[in-house]
């Protein structure tokens, strides 16, 4: 069959013979409902062409019928894998790029097993740890799933932005979510404090957001006393920096901390701005979603002015980013986590600590602070990329 380019993506080719498509079929087409994915079973090797992405069932040894009539895992398998497979209880995946040499973006995935039995388990496997540790283990992402969905099978951030691919898949926009495992959802944090007495505080949320949630040093200011000079000359100086790196894919959060004065004003250290001033400088920033968190005396009363932008945002206030080694610590609880995945979002900090401390407001004009997080770390697994819970 032709498929017409603009739906490759979700189309998948299945080249095997009967048995092993009988073995794995209830696997994949079940998977496949899943993903979104349609597959089409390959019984011809000139159909080839057609498909973007095709799965091999069997290895070299494996026998040829009607539906599969030549065997070209042959081909693409060396003489150590093939040996490998013969002469150990063994499987394995392999990627071929371009196979035939007429497709840049085409590729072929072989799995591979020393019998039909041992290839039946690579679907549901979950290996993103084999080729760094020899262990097969994984994030939370079968192999088969990863495969469907494009993501690579050993590693577990195929995107590199230090969220794990089964985090992003779950919260994936496929998924009536904000985050994508195959395009970078990178994070940046402006953190300004600057009140003298938050120094030790600072110093607890940085072991957080670096070593727990992840974030990328180069990626993160802190603007604090009198380390950082936690002036607005900067603060303007670090949204820009902000606003040229960061894209439409990307998540923004912005936490201001210090006192308010009256006249709708934010003291910095060199000196009281305006909020609309501090707005108009927010507004260069077109990311995905930008989340500003506000910690002072007036911030309820002041917070809305920072409610709407170019692109979504999420405007909280109280100790949501200023106490991290109190109210991080107690948050990641079941009480706050309704769904006992782990993760908790946006949203779920900030009804906890409005009916728990009634000193928390928010502003979610888009309606996205529930599908929102600091990073994918997982509280019951205490690991930013084991596999989440269900």
């Amino acid at each position: 069959m032709f498929v017409e380019a603009s739906d490759l993506d979700n189309i998948i080719g299945i080249y095997s013979n009967n048995i092993d498509w009988e073995l794995n079929k209830s696997t994949i087409l079940q998977t496949a409902q899943e993903t979104g994915v349609q597959i089409y079973r390959i019984t011809d090797p000139e159909e080839f062409s057609n498909y973007d992405k095709i799965l091999v069932l069997g290895g070299h040894k494996a026998y040829i019928d009607k539906y599969m009539p030549i065997n070209i895992a042959k081909d693409f398998l060396n003489d150590e894998e093939k040996n490998n497979l013969e002469e150990n209880d063994d499987v394995l995946i392999k990627d071929i790029v371009n196979p035939f040499g007429i497709n840049p973006k085409q590729k072929l995935t072989i799995y591979a097993g020393t019998d039909r039995d041992l290839t039946k388990q690579i679907p549901l496997g979950d290996w993103d740890l084999r080729y760094l540790t020899g262990e097969f283990v994984g994030e939370g992402l079968s192999n088969i799933i990863e495969f469907m969905i494009r993501t690579r099978y050993d590693s577990f951030d195929t995107d590199v932005d230090m969220m794990n691919d089964a985090f992003e898949w779950k919260f994936s926009e496929k998924n009536g979510g904000l985050y994508d495992p195959l395009v970078p959802n990178d994070r940046y944090l402006l953190y300004v404090e600057p009140y003298e007495g938050f120094k030790r505080v600072t110093s607890n949320f940085e072991d957080y957001i670096f070593n727990k949630q992840r974030f990328s040093k180069d990626n993160v200011i802190f603007l604090t006393y009198p380390k950082n000079n936690a002036t607005f000359s900067n603060f303007k100086k670090e949204i820009n920096k902000i606003a040229q790196k960061s894209d439409k894919n990307d998540f923004v959060y912005i936490y201001i901390g210090g006192h308010d004065q009256y006249g709708e004003k934010k003291t910095f250290m060199d000196g009281d701005i305006p909020y609309k001033t501090i707005d108009k400088i927010i507004d260069t920033i077109n990311s995905k979603a930008i989340i500003i968190e506000l910690s002072s005396c007036l911030d309820d009363e002041y917070m809305h002015i920072l409610k709407e932008g170019p692109c979504p945002r999420i405007v909280s206030s109280g100790p949501i980013f200023s106490y991290p080694a109190y109210n991080l610590a107690r948050r990641e609880t079941n009480k706050i986590d309704k769904n006992h995945d782990g993760y908790i979002s946006i949203k779920e900090m900030i009804r906890y600590l409005k009916n728990t401390e009634n000193d928390s407001g928010l502003i979610d004009l888009d309606n996205i602070a529930s599908k929102v997080y600091l990073g994918s770390y997982n509280f019951i697994n205490k690991s930013y990329w084991q596999k989440p819970q269900e």
